[in-house]
């Protein structure tokens, strides 16, 4: 109940504590090396790091949501020009072998052949249509999430200025004896969250080698390059491996490519069922916990909150179980 309605309302606010805790050693690193002042560095360093991740976000975000407008904005004309000539190929030679076998049937054979490109046609531009509303509607979003990021900033910047009084006073707040309490909850988070980064790093180094391998078997160009892309994206519980390449795939298919885009079938299939089966053995490992445990914990997180669910849950399990 307090993640799913108390959280969005001061979300900004813990996202900015967090990142100055995170960038804390930094900070506290260039104080002490340049003699800088403490406040000075930390609002430094918070808006440089800042920098760097709008211009990561910026970069990948663009060229996403390019290629998605591109690909769904035309696929009704993709689907004019590769897919439906092939379609009525197949009808023809459909067509043809039912009238040698019976003459009867390819009429109906014809109408019912017809009436699936239809539904096929009018299913694209139905699809492309929710796709490119969808869009737009992150588009009109852009605006609420810009404040909240604001807020992030400002907040991240404040309390890395003044970590020490900030985290002084949250720990006043609470009882003296629930005070070793925190510190050891702080502890069991701090270090199953440096597990849990490493097992999605072990996760994405399985993920970046399987489609190395498999880019190099069915002929992709710069094979290493594509698969260091795809499995940084993997890391992501929103857009992960399906996210680069199913649409990757249909534009494939799309332009005629069939080679393509079975070869890609096949790694997307292979990489998808060994990145099933092997996640959470390896978040159990690093985590401490049985993969059915994880596995349940994933599945919960996911049907309470969502996407963030599945990357908290395994999380809140592990420091129960410590506690």
């Amino acid at each position: 109940l307090l993640f799913k309605y108390a959280v969005p309302y001061v979300l900004p606010f813990i996202i900015g504590f967090a990142i100055a805790f995170m960038l804390k050693p930094i900070v506290r690193f260039l104080s002490t090396k340049l003699r800088l002042n403490h406040r000075f560095c930390g609002a430094v360093v918070i808006l440089l790091a800042y920098a760097l991740l709008a211009l990561v976000l910026w970069f990948l975000g663009a060229r996403l949501v390019s290629a998605l407008t591109d690909l769904f904005g035309n696929a009704e004309q993709y689907f004019d020009i590769y897919i439906a000539p092939l379609l009525e190929k197949i009808n023809s030679f459909t067509v043809e072998t039912i009238s040698v076998l019976s003459p009867d049937l390819a009429p109906q054979a014809n109408d019912l052949f017809q009436g699936v490109i239809q539904s096929l046609q009018s299913g694209i531009v139905s699809l492309s249509g929710n796709v490119v509303g969808s869009l737009a509607n992150i588009g009109a979003k852009i605006p609420g999430f810009l404040v909240a990021f604001a807020f992030t900033i400002m907040s991240s910047i404040f309390i890395s200025m003044d970590y020490n009084q900030f985290t002084s006073f949250l720990l006043r707040q609470l009882p003296k004896r629930w005070r070793d309490m925190a510190f050891e909850v702080k502890g069991y988070f701090v270090g199953t969250i440096l597990r849990y980064l490493r097992a999605y790093l072990i996760l994405m180094i399985i993920t970046f080698v399987e489609l190395s391998i498999g880019f190099g078997v069915i002929g992709i160009g710069n094979p290493i390059g594509v698969a260091a892309i795809i499995a940084l994206c993997d890391a992501l519980p929103v857009l992960g491996t399906g996210g680069i390449v199913i649409p990757w795939i249909l534009l494939e298919l799309l332009k005629g490519n069939y080679q393509l885009v079975i070869g890609l079938t096949v790694v997307y299939i292979i990489v998808t069922v060994l990145r099933n089966f092997i996640e959470p053995k390896v978040i159990g490992q690093q985590l401490g916990l049985h993969p059915i445990v994880t596995l349940v914990s994933i599945y919960i997180g996911f049907k309470l909150i969502g996407v963030a669910g599945m990357i908290l849950f395994p999380i809140f399990m592990q420091i129960i179980v410590s506690l």
